[in-house]
């Protein structure tokens, strides 16, 4: 039987609270800034989602829908408005083999929205 180390001695050295700055930090009205920074981050020819738009849609016309695509993100993330369906995801089973013959045989992948990653991804940057 292997032995599980004990939690409490894993933990040690680490602090049980988040610092005020930092706290204030992670709470502070979400930035222009960010938005642009997780976009330009993206892959630009990823699978699209269901909306069939590629991060690199985005990323080359953002003189055009910048505006628009700020508004959602910080409307989600500032105001608490609805993902709505930007949060519609496909799932897809992509082949691993010539052939295949079972289950075994396909990796899933979750087509998202553009939309829907940039929302997620800046959340996660913050944390």
């Amino acid at each position: 039987m292997r032995r599980v180390a004990n939690p409490s001695k894993v933990l040690e050295g680490i602090e049980r609270s988040l610092s005020s700055e930092i706290n204030k930090g992670i709470q502070s009205p979400f930035r222009e800034k960010e938005v642009r920074m997780v976009l330009k981050g993206m892959g630009p020819t990823k699978a699209p989602g269901p909306d069939g738009f590629p991060t690199l849609f985005f990323q080359k016309y953002w003189h055009i829908v910048g505006k628009e695509v700020l508004g959602y993100c910080l409307g989600v993330l500032n105001e608490g408005k609805e993902v709505d369906l930007a949060n519609t995801t496909n799932i897809v089973l992509i082949p691993k083999v010539q052939k295949p013959t079972s289950l075994v045989n396909f990796r899933p992948i979750s087509l998202c929205t553009v939309m829907y990653k940039l929302v997620a991804q800046i959340i996660a940057n913050r944390m």
